[in-house]
């Protein structure tokens, strides 16, 4: 493992950026409602490293604590948030001075000061080389093993799929595709650090609600990343109800939250965080008839029944007490993400 100082200014790192959620200002998460949601950066590092201990010059001297195995380092000082974004899925190699971590904006032991040299690509690790992502959806943490929701056109076709939240990209694979109710179960294999934020993440997810058919009238909240690249890349929340308790399919409920291209596959919540359904697709105009915000999503039992044919029963506990809108987006937060499908650039050859 290399060892490292503090305040040196030459010190470089490789790995992958990332970028994570926290309580910050007021309460630090003491008060969900109220508190501020920090989006702190990292990166995953590729290999853990050492921080040398040294004598205290000061009496709470942190840089003179020693550090192991540190596998993730908080990126400060010079943060260029555009230049990151294109490093997106990439390996990268940042230069700073390491210090000790000492506030409670702090989330992790180390973190890095960038200077003036800005973090560089060096690898092409959780990208498609040839390949550019020609569409976009949304996506959610279904709670374990690293699985993620979707809906099944959104991946129809692909070359290759990534996901991607924040700063971090990450390859998926088809793991179940349902075209019936167009749903469709990805898998992902975070590596080092991101094992424990994927981890974090699926622990807040919510249950599956089986035991009431979503009831007309009903207060829906809709989670998705439409209208990429126009639109920039936070979370969009909306707000409706179920305007018909089934919609063109008998699969379907029809809502009145609005949403747009690039919703597809995104959670639909009851007032309470209950999942009751997954974005499948809104009405459109035709020369006969200007439908008004007419839109559908894919009854949440039909993938409890995906689920189980997977051997992966959901958590389905009845949520009674209800949750604030403004807690439920931002335990969404760490929960969605975008869905990337990557189609081969034109004369390219075709990925193995």
């Amino acid at each position: 493992m290399t060892p490292y100082v503090y305040d040196d200014p030459k010190t470089i790192l490789t790995g992958q950026i990332y970028t994570d959620y926290f309580f910050g200002r007021s309460g630090y998460g003491e008060t969900p409602e109220i508190d501020e949601l920090e989006h702190s950066i990292f990166i995953a590092l590729d290999e853990p490293v050492s921080i040398q201990s040294r004598e205290p010059r000061y009496e709470g001297d942190y840089d003179s604590i020693g550090c192991d195995a540190i596998d993730r380092v908080q990126l400060a000082g010079n943060v260029n948030i555009q230049a990151l974004r294109e490093s997106r899925g990439h390996g990268v190699r940042v230069q700073g001075s390491l210090f000790h971590a000492h506030t409670g904006h702090h989330h992790c032991e180390v973190l890095i000061y960038l200077g003036e040299v800005q973090p560089s690509i060096i690898d092409d690790r959780n990208t498609f080389p040839n390949a550019k992502i020609m569409s976009s959806g949304t996506g959610f943490l279904l709670g374990h093993d690293a699985l993620i929701v979707t809906a099944a056109h959104v991946v129809s076709g692909a070359l290759g799929i990534t996901v991607s939240r924040g700063l971090y990209r990450c390859k998926a694979v088809v793991e179940r595709i349902d075209p019936a109710c167009d749903l469709a179960v990805l898998r992902i294999v975070p590596s080092g650090a991101m094992r424990e934020v994927i981890a974090r993440r699926e622990a807040v997810a919510r249950p599956i609600r089986t035991w009431m058919s979503p009831q007309l009238g009903e207060r829906v909240y809709a989670f998705g990343f439409p209208l990429r690249p126009v639109l920039p890349h936070s979370l969009n929340m909306s707000e409706g109800i179920v305007s018909a308790e089934v919609g063109i399919r008998s699969d379907r409920l029809q809502i009145s939250a609005p949403i747009q291209r690039g919703n597809s596959g995104g959670p639909l919540f009851d007032q309470r965080g209950n999942l009751i359904g997954i974005i499948s697709s809104k009405m459109l105009a035709s020369f006969q008839f200007t439908p008004e915000n007419i839109n559908f999503a894919i009854r949440s039992r039909c993938l409890g029944e995906v689920c189980a044919e997977m051997g992966n029963p959901q958590r389905t506990e009845e949520e009674i007490k209800p949750v604030s809108p403004v807690v439920l987006a931002k335990l969404m937060q760490g929960l969605c993400v975008e869905v990337e499908c990557w189609q081969a650039l034109e004369g390219a050859p075709r990925q193995p």
